[in-house]
């Protein structure tokens, strides 16, 4: 049995503990090693915590942190070194990223910030969609945006207000007794018993009731707003103040936008209002934000429903990730993984003088678990990193979803946690495709309903690389039965979704192709560029393999050491 002092160098108690992957709020102006020290006294109380997440039969953690509430697990899964969380100091109203790019947890590591006391979450769909039901009816008598702006920001504020009254923060104010009142009149009983969302969803259905057939002005939705002796204006205005005078500022975290129908004209009016009332709440002289999840599948269609389009989404942080960061993330949860439950690792292989934050310890950690080489299915060999992350759109939980699998592959293969074998990578892989490419295409079910069925006609037909004629006469052929549009549009959904590319160059290994979750904007293919398919797609639904020892496709972007193509 190890002493209790060798123990203790283990986890990471002497000076070597400061490399151990624990992430904490690096406060400005703090530089790294103030920081770990800081939470030096803690860290044997918290490494027990994560085993739950971070386990021998999930070494990567979970690809979902969705449900996860425990500030000390957050911190520990959340990861702040890359340029992502640097944008998100920017205090953006929007968190604009494709599903599976880290929208909910970047939106939610607000928890993990001292300077938001009051935080409001309006996360479920059922919520959300009552809302934006009653908003939608009301709205229809207005003929200006900014009115239904102002009934969205009635339900913000009025679950700011519950969040308030259940603060102790503010037990002391004798003023909460209007926000009190105010909310009890609204429920008409115990408030404190429901969720914000709940007095959200019980305000929405009240006033679309109290305002049939008599709603003509803003001023008249107001009106019907008044539930007692406290009027919302009045509950607004001492809000403000108690957040004002306690130098508090609260923030609404919205995140129910994936599951909406876009084709369904109903809620035009509904988002127009949302996407004006957002734009107020970043006001600096506000003692309130919201932060707002929009799914990227979905931008360019809801976007278009803006009526000031550079106003509304002046300030939007735009998801993408660059290889390197994925790499850094990774190692950062393999080195918590190797504390936990092989100690003897971290001191054989010395990762414990390795910082996950630098690149090149990076890939350091993840070269001391995996093999530096891998043959593809047409025979060449290639790095191990790259294989891995083409298979991907440069997703953080398709990487982890892909090297759990590995590990999960690699035991079954009789091997350990600790040394991956090539096998083990492709069968891993090769395990989950499927799915990953299911997800892909399921997070544009409402915009291009069919996209599956086109994938399941149309890819099998075509090679790795092919032109846009090539395409053209598959599509005609077999996939003009399930798909319903013309060729341009047919080519138009098999780029969006990230299937197809454009050719940008080809080496003596590889076909680079430009896909659009590298873009800033759409990608725009033309009749002669020469296009190529993403490597995830190719596998599932069974594209031509070229001969043996022909180039596959790498997607650009994925060269963890590359230039940043965000740039």
């Amino acid at each position: 049995m190890a002493t209790e002092s060798s123990a203790e160098r283990r986890i990471g108690l002497d000076r070597r503990k400061k490399q151990i992957p624990v992430q904490i709020d690096r406060r400005e102006n703090f530089n790294r090693r103030e920081v770990r020290d800081e939470v030096d006294s803690n860290v044997e109380a918290k490494l027990p915590d994560i085993k739950a997440y971070i386990s021998k039969e999930c070494p990567l953690g979970p690809i979902r942190t969705d449900d996860i509430t425990e500030p000390s697990i957050i911190r520990q899964l959340f990861d702040k070194e890359n340029r992502i969380h640097r944008q998100l100091m920017s205090k953006p109203s929007y968190i604009v990223g494709r599903k599976g790019a880290g929208k909910t947890a970047f939106m939610r590591s607000i928890f993990l910030d001292s300077q938001y006391r009051i935080v409001v979450e309006l996360r479920t769909y059922e919520a959300f969609s009552q809302v934006m039901e009653s908003v939608e009816i009301l709205s229809k008598r207005f003929v200006f945006v900014e009115a239904v702006a102002d009934i969205w920001e009635m339900f913000v504020w009025t679950a700011i207000f519950h969040q308030i009254s259940n603060s102790s923060d503010f037990s002391g104010n004798p003023k909460i007794m209007f926000i009190h009142r105010y909310l009890s009149d609204l429920v008409k009983g115990n408030f404190n018993a429901i969720s914000s969302e709940q007095v959200a969803v019980i305000a929405a259905s009240t006033l679309r009731s109290r305002c049939e057939g008599k709603v003509n002005t803003v001023s008249d939705c107001l009106n019907c707003m008044e539930f007692g002796s406290v009027s919302f204006e009045q509950a607004r205005e001492v809000a403000k103040e108690i957040l004002t005078s306690s130098n508090t500022r609260a923030v609404v975290l919205m995140d129910s936008l994936e599951d909406l129908d876009v084709a369904a004209n109903s809620v035009r009016h509904s988002l127009q209002g949302l996407f004006k009332c957002l734009g107020r709440f970043h006001d600096p002289a506000r003692p309130c934000e919201v932060r707002f999840c929009f799914p990227m599948e979905l931008w360019y269609y809801l976007s278009d429903y803006s009526t000031n389009t550079l106003k509304d989404f002046e300030h939007s942080l735009i998801m993408q990730w660059h290889a390197g960061e994925l790499m850094q993330i990774a190692a950062h949860r393999l080195k918590l993984y190797y504390t936990l439950h092989h100690a003897d690792f971290i001191e054989k292989e010395k990762l414990y003088k390795l910082d996950p934050d630098d690149r090149r310890d990076a890939r350091k950690i993840f070269d001391s678990v995996f093999p530096r080489v891998v043959e593809n299915s047409l025979n060449n060999e290639e790095d191990t990193a790259a294989y891995i992350l083409r298979h991907t759109q440069l997703l953080p939980r398709q990487f982890f979803l892909y090297l759990n699998k590995i590990f999960e592959a690699n035991r079954r293969l009789g091997g350990a946690n600790t040394s991956v074998c090539t096998r083990a990578i492709k069968e891993g892989i090769k395990s989950v495709e499927d799915k990953v490419t299911t997800e892909i295409l399921n997070a544009y079910k409402y915009v291009y309903p069919k996209a599956k069925d086109a994938c399941k006609k149309a890819l099998p037909e075509l090679p790795f690389c092919f032109s846009s004629g090539d395409m053209h006469r598959v599509f005609n052929r077999h996939a003009r039965k399930v798909f319903p549009g013309d060729f341009e549009d047919f080519r138009e959904m098999l780029v969006e979704v990230g299937a197809v590319g454009r050719v940008k160059n080809t080496t003596d290994r590889y076909v680079i192709g430009e896909f659009v979750y590298t873009a800033t904007q759409k990608l725009a293919v033309s009749a002669d560029d020469k296009l190529c398919i993403h490597p995830a797609f190719c596998k599932t639904f069974g594209s031509k393999l070229p001969e043996l020892g022909g180039r596959v496709v790498y997607p650009y972007g994925t060269d963890i050491d590359g230039n940043d193509y965000r740039n």
